[in-house]
């Protein structure tokens, strides 16, 4: 991806982002990608903490608009 880069926007980094990894990286590949993250709520307690901070001081700031757009 950083040989790829930059990227003009998503859709132009969605592009090289699938052929690596559809075509370049093979399953052994994927599963050690996908070890080497926590399960998507089982992050260690500082880092939980710290995204629960983040999104409370996100909630208290947002306005209704962006609240009714965003969710």
């Amino acid at each position: 991806m950083a040989a790829a880069s930059p990227f003009a926007d998503l859709d132009h980094a969605l592009q090289p982002a699938r052929e690596i990894w559809f075509n370049k990286i093979d399953v052994n590949g994927w599963l050690e990608a996908f070890a080497s993250h926590p399960a998507i709520g089982v992050a260690l307690p500082s880092i939980s903490q710290r995204s629960k901070e983040e999104q409370s001081t996100v909630l208290a700031t947002a306005t209704d608009s962006f609240i009714q757009v965003s969710f």
